[in-house]
């Protein structure tokens, strides 16, 4: 779009529809592919990949290698480049754009991002990139400085690139933008998402007529500019700042996507709400309505809630703070019937829910913090007995929160309460102190249930047949007289369930589909270790299971992550040398704050697999496991952090496809830095170490570090 490149053939069609309809064609022809790691991106195959770079040829310039390998190559590009990308994470460091500058022809200017060990990086520090960019290159239409964190203001000049179609200042510290930028005649797309300092938008944004995307998540912005009105190409706007009569200046949007209307208790006139036109933008998908909570009027919140009914095509709607005693009559005529997602948060002054079970459409509803509702009644299925019967007919979701004075959930308790939530497949109950009495038991379809914080809950979990995750969290009273044979993971919290003693050593043995056990605050808890748990994938004990001095893997032959937390008693973690073969799953090992853990047993730790490995704070831990180079070869990351104890790596050094290596508060390790091996290691790519040790005069010394390294940070204090 900001090159130009589409182009409408039809008078209903936007730019971005046809914009939409090259990307599918482009999809559909194989050029771009669906990432198999996150269905959100689109990857290329390598071979159209390097058919595009050899099209494209010397008028487009990216730099996305070794950065020391390719670190001349800036120097060398062509006058003749038109597209510019870059990895900010690899070359933020590059101390001169200047040959940038020179490419008067650019017109594209993009960082790009990367991830590694699970983080997104996409800063850069540099800090004479941007002002040369501004003043030299005049016919950018393209210009991205995300994630710029030097970047705290732009110069007046901005103003000269009148070319300019798409800005993005997104994860930048600027603090205002210059009115300057009002200038961009030609701006269609400006982005200032989580710039944490932004606090306002220029008086003259009116002025940028052919703007159709503005989007500022994420910052300090509490006031919409006058005159916004104006901007009549506007496809998106994140956020509108209701200050009185401004709320008409929405009447001649044409909004699409997702908007969200702030500070509503502004409205001091409800038809000025009217002239907001939204019963007309068809084109909205979301919409939150935001009052600040606190009124004196919940008569006229009321009637600017009735003014403010969207069109029927909305998909999802969020209330927060909404100060009325009642939820308006669009509710319950039919102006909802495409609803998807219903949040309604804060409404404490509501003492009733509208028959919400009569949205055909509805598939996920969160109710929180209605302070005023003490019970729900037959009216919230719905009006009459044959409505009631088919209710909530799509519901897959439910969350009830934050409720403080809900006593009672209305429950028929016979065939009807299992039509009423035929689909239903989560429920949430959180943080709801006096609800006692029952919830609904015919859930057949019910696959997540959810219970905390819920301390006069006296009833038994619901009959759900095909129950595989349940979460118990704070409920004292709650009758767990069994657990589901089909359940595949269950977190248990707090110490106050009395049927668990009963049941926490058969867990495993009566249910043995369950493949993540998290079970937290359970001093005595007991996890025997002559069981074999088969189906076990992922463990979590966290400040739970204090008999518990010894754990085997032999008994976890499929174990695939463990987090060992707050173990007051654990002593050591290991495998029998008989059975080191069956150990072959583990992926990941946390162990944190464990006082009396010491090692990881005699002759090594054998788990082939392994490659993320944290160790924190553990105050008693003298060595790492034996023959780590050997016994751990599929290891990647290793963190070591506040183990005071440990004074070397293993003989014969870490592993040798270890790519990151994290080490902060080992002073003892610290000591002995020049035996690490580390020049060996020719996968590592980072390393960041940090403590406090003043006999260090120098870090690092030459030869300690692989070439391999591309990242490096160290903070040691005493140097």
């Amino acid at each position: 779009m900001a090159e130009n490149f589409l182009q409408i053939s039809h008078k209903d069609k936007t730019i971005e529809d046809v914009g939409k309809e090259y990307f599918r064609d482009l999809l559909s022809r194989c050029f771009f592919q669906q990432s198999s790691s996150n269905r959100t991106r689109f990857v290329m195959h390598d071979l159209v990949n390097d058919l595009a770079k050899f099209v494209s040829g010397e008028f487009c310039f990216s730099l996305e290698g070794d950065a020391r390998s390719e670190a001349d190559e800036i120097k060398n590009l062509a006058t003749k480049a038109r597209h510019f990308s870059y990895l900010p994470f690899f070359y933020g460091r590059i101390k001169s754009f200047e040959p940038i500058y020179k490419a008067d022809r650019l017109r594209t200017f993009l960082p790009l991002s990367v991830v590694m060990g699970g983080i997104l990086f996409w800063t850069t520090s540099t800090g004479n990139m941007p002002q040369g960019l501004l003043s030299s290159n005049k016919c950018l239409r393209l210009l991205s400085l995300a994630g710029c964190l030097c970047i705290k203001e732009l110069p007046d000049s901005i103003e000269n690139l009148y070319h300019l179609r798409y800005f993005d200042l997104s994860w930048t510290k600027i603090k205002r933008l210059p009115n300057s930028i009002c200038s961009l005649y030609n701006l269609q797309t400006l982005k200032m998402n989580w710039c944490e300092y932004l606090e306002e938008l220029p008086s003259d944004m009116h002025k940028l007529v052919n703007l159709r995307h503005l989007s500022f998540v994420g910052t300090k912005i509490n006031k919409t500019p006058t005159d916004l009105g104006k901007l009549r190409n506007l496809q998106t706007l994140t956020s509108f700042f209701v200050s009185g009569s401004n709320i008409k200046e929405l009447g001649q949007l044409n909004l699409r996507g997702k908007l969200s209307l702030v500070q509503l208790q502004n409205v001091v006139i409800p038809m000025e709400a009217a002239e907001a036109n939204m019963e007309n933008k068809k084109y909205l998908e979301t919409l939150e309505l935001v009052w600040s909570g606190s009124t004196e009027d919940t008569r006229n919140e009321k009637d600017v809630l009735e003014k403010l009914k969207p069109h029927r095509n909305l998909k999802n709607l969020t209330i927060r703070n909404y100060g009325g005693t009642g939820l308006p009559d669009w509710f319950v005529d039919g102006s909802l019937s495409t609803i998807v997602s219903l949040e309604l948060i804060g409404c404490k002054y509501c003492f009733s829910l509208p028959p919400l079970g009569q949205l055909p459409s509805l598939r996920k509803l969160l109710v929180s913090g209605f302070d005023g509702i003490v019970a729900s009644s037959s009216d919230f299925y719905g009006n009459n007995s044959s409505s009631i019967a088919q209710s909530f007919g799509s519901l897959k979701i439910l969350k009830f929160k934050n409720m403080a004075e809900w006593e009672e959930w209305f429950c028929f308790g016979d065939h009807t309460e299992a039509a009423a939530f035929r689909h239903l497949q989560e429920l949430h109950i959180e943080n709801c102190p006096k609800l006692k009495g029952h919830l609904p038991q015919h859930l057949p379809r019910l696959t997540k249930l959810v219970i905390d914080g819920c301390h006069q809950l006296a009833c038994s979990i619901p009959m759900a047949p095909v129950l595989e995750n349940l979460k118990l969290k704070e409920c004292e009273k709650l009758l767990l007289n069994h657990l589901p044979s089909t359940l595949v993971s269950f977190e248990i919290y707090g110490s106050g369930i009395p049927y668990f003693f009963s049941l926490r050593t058969k867990i495993l043995t009566n249910n043995p589909s369950i493949v993540d056990l998290r079970i937290v605050n359970f001093p005595d808890a007991e996890l025997p270790m002559c069981h074999c748990y088969t189906s076990l994938q992922y463990l979590t004990i966290e400040d739970s299971c204090n008999s518990l001095s010894l754990l085997s893997l032999n008994f976890f032959p499929k174990l695939q992550r463990l987090k060992l937390k707050s173990c007051k008693n654990l002593e050591t973690l290991s495998n029998s040398e008989e059975q080191q073969e069956f150990i072959t799953s583990l992926n990941s090992l946390e162990i944190w704050r464990c006082p009396k853990f010491v090692s990881f047993g005699k002759g090594g730790f054998s788990t082939p697999k392994l490659e993320h490995c944290y160790i924190d704070d553990m105050e008693s831990l003298k060595s790492l496991p034996e023959q780590m180079h050997t016994l751990l070869p599929s290891l990647k990351i290793l963190w070591l952090v506040d183990c005071p104890l440990v004074e070397s790596f293993p003989e014969g050094g870490l592993p040798s496809k270890l790519k990151e290596l994290h080490i902060s508060g080992c002073s003892k390790l610290i000591a002995s830095r020049m035996d690490w091996g580390l020049c060996r290691l020719h996968s590592l790519d980072m390393f960041d170490v940090s403590c406090e040790d003043d006999n260090v005069e120098s870090f690092p010394e030459k030869g300690l570090l692989p070439t391999s390294l591309r990242v490096l940070r160290s903070l040691i204090v005493g140097i």
